[in-house]
């Protein structure tokens, strides 16, 4: 009898070490993601980014839908997979209206991008964007959705865009004033939501042409392609590692759960695709 209360008095003693390890970890692990979390809130601010602001895109509204979830349900109706969402933080840093101004050919020869261009060039540079005399193309917003892509969906009756609403745009107004983002014009290519609709239409374009690949190698490619620079990779990669990606994405809504565990395996392994579209995309 005295033998079998020690062993349930040693049973229990270990119970309480294993318990008391098992939550030891728990801390650990948890005090290492947020010193991991932190560290890249510091990295986005170097980028001279107000992560406040960012969220008040997060309380943006989609068809009834947060934001986030107005996101993963169209990468769901387009059957994208979740990672895609890296793209964001390398596009624009989750400023909606982050403005790219896309210079023509070192020769300065006009192309078929710029004719596709003129009348949405001629809209940002009335709202004091991309005043540079050879712009050929203008990226917009979250996505930076390119208005040569924009005005061959529009031609396509694919999506409902002008570049008219740009004249009636809030860019001017934020991020002095965040709660703008919810005045934008539906039909400019800056509102937030259609921003996401158009940039994810892309996307799937880009992923249905990488068929025939599996897994990380076919949404590398489709990564790849949504920029076309062969770099293009190890670009996101080093947004989400080293860039504030990962805080970036945390202040808009876009990651809970799992979701950043997925992102940072995502971004270690294209690293294995470094190299291998040197002169293509289509060759990864």
């Amino acid at each position: 009898m005295i033998f079998g209360n020690k062993f349930f008095l040693i049973a229990g003693v270990l119970s309480i070490v294993s318990l008391g390890g098992f939550f030891l970890y728990q801390k650990v692990e948890e005090e290492t993601e947020d010193a991991y979390l932190k560290g890249q809130e510091l990295l986005a601010s170097q980028r001279s980014i107000d992560l406040n602001k960012l969220s008040e895109v997060s309380k943006v509204y989609c068809d009834g839908m947060p934001l986030a979830s107005y996101f993963y349900s169209e990468v769901q109706k387009h059957g994208l997979p979740p990672q895609v969402i890296a793209i964001i933080p390398r596009e624009s840093s989750g400023n909606p209206y982050a403005t790219g101004c896309d210079p023509c050919g070192k020769d300065g020869t006009k192309s078929l991008r710029y004719v596709k261009s003129e009348n949405w060039i001629t809209a940002v540079r009335n709202m004091g964007r991309c005043r540079m005399v050879d712009v050929c193309s203008v990226g917009f917003g979250l996505m930076q959705i390119t208005s040569h892509t924009v005005q061959d969906f529009v031609e396509q009756r694919r999506i409902n865009v002008s570049p008219y609403a740009i004249y009636q745009s809030k860019i001017n107004l934020f991020p002095a004033r965040p709660s703008v983002i919810n005045e934008e014009p539906v039909n400019s290519p800056y509102h937030v939501c259609t921003n996401i609709k158009v940039g994810l239409l892309i996307l799937k374009d880009k992923y249905e042409a990488c068929k025939g690949r599996e897994g990380i190698r076919r949404i590398a490619c489709a990564v790849c392609r949504y920029n076309g620079s062969p770099l293009y990779l190890k670009h996101v990669r080093e947004t989400i590692e080293s860039k504030g990606g990962i805080s970036i994405l945390t202040k808009l809504g876009f990651l809970k759960d799992d979701a950043v565990d997925i992102l940072k395996d995502f971004v270690v392994k294209i690293g294995s695709f470094f190299g291998v579209g040197v002169d293509s995309c289509g060759l990864i």
